[in-house]
């Protein structure tokens, strides 16, 4: 099996792995893999990709990771959609269980 397969492979379980747990960790340890794949297919020595992969996934977590977290901590009045809700009171009109329900929020 061509090594771009086996980087492939694993940019591809690491961003399953990253939707599936949110930790903002295996996200940019996909784009590295997906780099070492990049330079897998152009005919680079394994040592190489492995250096590609490793400068890559430490630049990409310095890099990606506090820009992702700081954007999740965003302040209340810069949310929008139902991110902006959280938090507000509201006043009950009909009785609300996990199916229906409605209340009234500002209004």
């Amino acid at each position: 099996m061509p090594d771009w397969v086996i980087w492939a492979i694993a940019a591809g379980a690491l961003a399953a792995g990253e939707i599936m747990t949110l930790g903002l960790f295996l996200g940019p340890i996909a784009v590295a893999a997906a780099l070492a794949a990049i330079v897998a297919a152009a005919g680079v020595g394994v040592e190489l990709q492995v250096a590609v992969f490793a400068v890559a996934a430490v630049a990409s977590l310095a890099v990606i990771r506090p820009i992702a977290l700081r954007h999740m901590r965003t302040p209340g009045r810069l949310r929008t959609g139902t991110a902006a809700l959280v938090g507000t009171r509201a006043v009950v009109l009909e009785r609300v269980d996990a199916d229906r329900g409605q209340v009234k929020i500002g209004g």
